[in-house]
């Protein structure tokens, strides 16, 4: 059954908006952009752009689940192609990085509001960005096999790395100085996910009855 023009027309001008609003966001942050200079730029105005998105707050929601659904499929094909734990943190960040360097800006703006004191779009990135690190927790464990203990802090640890790499995407050229350099980076993930690897499994509590 062929979809509704309607559909398809309200599909494609969501889409003309997003691809818009991301430029401008990137450009300017949260607060520098101008739902009306969006709008405008859109071939509409503000009204009928509020027909799609219900104020900025919802726009810079949805461009983050947009950008966050990019990365979905790179990261996927990372997990794919390593074996052991310590390939497939390689890969993971190989993907980020080059995800990053193809999405500076608007990376550095998406990091800066979801971190900083606006929180804008820390909703959809618990939606979009916790489900891809449970696919990569899961992944590790699969390929740790039986030396993994269910009770591990694996997850909290890729964490940890992804984190720190988006300050050190947002911290640009002195990155270095202050984080050292990505190869260090690489090597203290790799450290990190050794250590949780061979995490001792809890025995019984000592005040159990």
């Amino acid at each position: 059954m062929a979809r509704p023009r309607g559909s398809v027309n309200r599909r494609a001008t969501r889409e003309r908006i997003l691809a818009v609003a991301e430029r401008a966001f990137a450009k300017g942050g949260f607060h520098g952009t101008l739902l009306h200079e969006v709008a405008a730029e859109s071939g509409m105005r503000a009204p009928s752009l509020l027909y799609h998105f219900e104020s900025k707050e919802d726009l810079f929601d949805e461009v983050v689940r947009r950008a966050y659904r990019r990365i979905e499929p790179p990261l996927l094909s990372a997990l794919a192609s390593a074996d052991s734990p310590r390939e497939l943190l390689a890969s993971v960040l190989e993907a980020i990085s080059s995800f990053e360097a193809e999405h500076r800006d608007l990376l550095g703006v998406l990091n800066a509001e979801v971190l900083g004191s606006g929180r804008h779009g820390l909703g959809a990135v618990r939606d979009t960005m916790l489900p891809l690190v449970e696919r990569i927790e899961s992944a590790v464990r699969d390929a740790s096999g039986a030396r993994m203990p269910a009770d591990v802090p694996l997850r909290q640890a890729l964490l940890h790395v992804i984190v720190m790499h988006a300050v050190r995407a947002n911290l640009g050229e002195i990155a270095p100085e202050i984080l050292g350099s990505v190869d260090e980076e690489r090597a203290l993930a790799a450290a990190l996910l050794e250590l949780v690897v061979s995490w001792p499994e809890r025995g019984p509590s000592p005040h159990a009855a």
